[in-house]
């Protein structure tokens, strides 16, 4: 399994979509997009929301293997 990112450390590539973590919402799936402002680190919500506040992110795990 992956390990948290620190957005401070590095950001995902422009519209990837990985795992978001935020103090106050916990995880949630989220895509990176193109940032415009030091404040708003780029990430939006599936569903089309902007993501304020995101402090990491790791790449989406892969699925588990059928049987």
């Amino acid at each position: 399994m992956a390990e948290w990112i620190s957005v401070k450390d590095r950001l995902p590539e422009v519209n990837e979509i990985v795992l978001c973590w935020k103090n106050k919402d916990g995880c949630f799936v989220g895509q990176y997009v193109e940032s415009t402002t030091k404040d708003w680190y780029g990430f939006v919500a599936v569903g089309g929301r902007v993501a304020v506040g995101v402090t990491h992110w790791m790449p989406i795990p892969d699925l588990p293997k059928g049987e």
